[in-house]
Order: structure tokens, then C-alpha cells, then sequence
């Protein structure tokens, strides 16, 4: 009698199984002929604690040449591919083959499942030996090899910046509001692995860019992420002017003056036309009336505005218009006279006296 082992690996691909409370094989011969074989002698399951892995040989005996086997478990079905066995070659042996059954992909929970084994002679008149027998899996402790950042935001700034994580490049980007400060940012993250590094919630210096953030699934293997931090443009710089007082006359003091708001919040100021000067206002005084212009351009980071004031300057020359009253009328000789007058301007300045 030759006897053969056909080993059933069953692999945890990223667990742990427990099993415990393994049932003997019950055994079902079936056979076509004058043969009845195989025959399916014994089987045993052992659990290898170190590699995960659920091992399930079965004896097979009375064979003359095995050309295929089945496995299943809870209908998850594999082939086991086996070589002809010569019956004529008694020294021949089998080699020993097995079928890997992935957890992940079957989803597999902790419960109890139905091994199935099965074993064809195609040199017999195709005779069949099958088997079966119950685990119970009690435990599945997953060690995953999950190791993505699925959020990656400042949530201190105001408002809350959240990245945009490309998954396929591991490239995180975010763009911060102008003005920010990026030399000492705090991200808070949220991974599907164990750990992080940078951790979430620590300080970091984006000024150099990228970083990269390392993530450690609960295998032990790792994923790196390249994060870059860009800073938001200025907003845009609006500039306007305007000169005071207007009208004014000949010879007065006029002050042109700039309004500004946007850009980076520092200005440079070139006054032209009319008045020059390099600061936020620009005096000057005409001597002639009629209509000055003058223009300013501000420069604020890479931005550059202009705008401009018109002034009307009128005369500053005074026509008079004097009236003088006596009082009384009429003179007597040696009696007192009373004057007055009232002086007028053409500006509308009224002067009076009395004598």
C-alpha cells in the first residue's frame, strides 16, 4: 500500500487565525468499477503560529494515479493541481501540493467553516474520495498592511484648511490664506495605519517644501506622503486720490493724498504731474488758477496701481466796494460828524468802521 499527502494550506494573508475544537474527518467513498479507490485514510489540522497559517493533511491511500483534487472552504473553491502517479513505479511518490485560500479577499470572520477535500483517480475509472470536517475559527487578529492618510488639514487657521490628498501620486497639497505664517503649521491627520510620522498635532516648518510624512501600517510596511504648503496670493491692490481743498485759490496749499487697501500691506508711493513726491501725500500750490492734475502709482509685492486728482485753483485777487455814511446829514458849524463805512470784497468779506 503506497500512501500519499495532499497538504491543504490554508493562509492567513493579513491575520491571524485561531482554531480550536477540530473535528475528525468523516469520510464519503465514492467509486465507478470494479475499483474503490482512492481512499481517504486520515486527515489532521495543526495551526502554525508563527506563519498564521492552518495546515490540513490528509492521507490518501490506494491510489494508481491522482489527476486532480478540490479544496473548499464555505464555498470558496480552489483546484489543486497534481501530477499522474505511474502505478507501475512503486518508488514513485507524489509531490506534495497545496491551495492557497486569501482571507482578505474571502472576508473571512471569526465562526466555524466546512473543510472540503476531494480527490479524482483518473486511471481507476475516475473513483472519487472526499472528506470533510469542521474549524472553528475563534479569533481573526488583523494585521494590516493599511497605510493611507485619508485627511491631512490645519484646522487652527481660520478658516480650517483641508489638503487635497492624492492617493495615487502620495501627494498632499494645501494652500493657506495670504499672510500666513508657514514655519511652524500643526496638521491634524487621519490614517488607516498604526502610526504617523510627523505625528499629527506636532509643529512643523513648511517653509521647505515638500515634507514628506511617513505612514507604518500594523505589517510594519510603510508609505510615504510628499505634502506642499503654498501660500494664497495678495488680494488685489485698489488705489485711489484726491486733493484738498478743491476748489483753492492761487498760492494756497493743496494736499494730494492716496487711499490704498489690498496687496501685501506695504506700499511704495511715485507722485507725477502736477505735484512729485515718493509718500502717501504730495503738497504743492499754483500760482495761476485753472485745473492741475497729478498722478500716483503705489506698488504693493508684484502688484502696481495708478490713479490720479484734478484740482481747480481759482484767483486769489480781491475787488473792494466802499460805502460811507455821515451822520447827521446836514453840517452845522462847530457840531460833530459821525462816519462810517463798510468795505466789501469780491471774496464776500465785509470790513466795517466808524470815526
Amino acid at each position: 500500500m503506497k500512501k500519499y499527502f495532499l497538504l491543504i494550506l490554508i493562509i492567513a494573508f493579513f491575520g491571524i487565525i485561531t482554531v480550536q475544537n477540530l473535528f475528525a474527518f468523516s469520510f464519503e467513498i465514492y467509486s465507478v468499477g470494479e475499483y474503490s479507490y482512492p481512499t481517504l485514510l486520515s486527515a489532521d489540522a495543526t495551526l502554525d503560529e508563527a506563519s498564521g497559517t492552518v495546515i490540513i493533511t490528509a492521507e490518501i491511500t490506494d491510489i494508481s494515479g491522482v489527476c486532480s483534487a478540490k479544496a473548499s472552504i464555505n464555498s470558496v473553491v480552489s483546484d489543486l493541481p497534481m501530477q499522474n502517479i505511474d502505478p507501475n513505479n512503486p518508488d514513485e511518490t507524489m509531490a506534495n501540493t497545496w491551495v492557497t485560500i486569501y482571507t482578505k479577499t474571502s472576508g473571512w470572520p471569526p465562526g466555524t467553516y466546512l473543510v472540503d477535500i476531494s480527490a479524482t483517480d483518473c486511471l481507476s475509472n475516475n473513483s472519487m474520495a472526499q472528506g470533510n470536517q469542521y474549524i472553528n475559527i475563534t479569533s481573526f487578529n488583523v494585521t494590516s498592511g493599511d497605510k493611507a492618510i485619508t485627511a491631512f488639514n490645519f484646522n487652527g487657521l481660520s478658516p480650517a484648511v483641508m489638503g487635497v490628498i492624492n492617493e495615487t501620486n502620495h501627494t498632499i497639497a494645501l494652500t493657506v490664506p495670504f499672510g500666513t505664517s508657514v514655519a511652524a503649521l500643526v496638521p491634524t491627520i487621519a490614517i488607516t495605519g498604526v502610526s504617523v510620522n510627523p505625528p499629527s498635532g506636532t509643529a512643523h516648518d513648511f517653509t521647505i517644501i515638500p515634507q514628506t510624512y511617513k505612514v507604518t501600517a500594523a505589517d510594519n510596511s510603510t508609505q510615504d506622503y510628499a505634502v506642499t504648503v503654498t501660500v494664497d496670493a495678495p488680494p488685489p491692490l485698489i488705489v485711489s486720490a484726491a486733493a484738498s481743498p478743491n476748489p483753492a485759490t492761487t498760492g494756497q496749499t493743496i494736499t494730494f493724498s492716496a487711499a490704498v487697501s489690498g496687496g501685501t500691506g506695504t506700499y511704495s508711493y511715485v507722485w507725477a504731474g502736477d505735484c512729485s513726491g515718493v509718500s502717501q501725500t504730495c503738497q504743492t500750490s499754483f500760482m495761476s488758477a485753472g485745473d492741475y492734475t497729478t498722478v500716483v502709482a503705489v506698488t504693493s509685492g508684484g502688484q502696481t496701481v495708478p490713479a490720479s486728482a484734478t484740482v481747480t485753483v481759482n484767483s486769489s485777487q480781491i475787488n473792494t466796494t466802499t460805502v460811507f455814511n455821515m451822520n447827521p446829514t446836514t453840517i452845522v458849524q462847530g457840531g460833530t460828524v459821525s462816519l462810517s463805512a463798510m468795505l466789501t470784497t469780491s471774496l464776500g468779506i465785509g470790513i466795517s468802521g466808524k470815526t
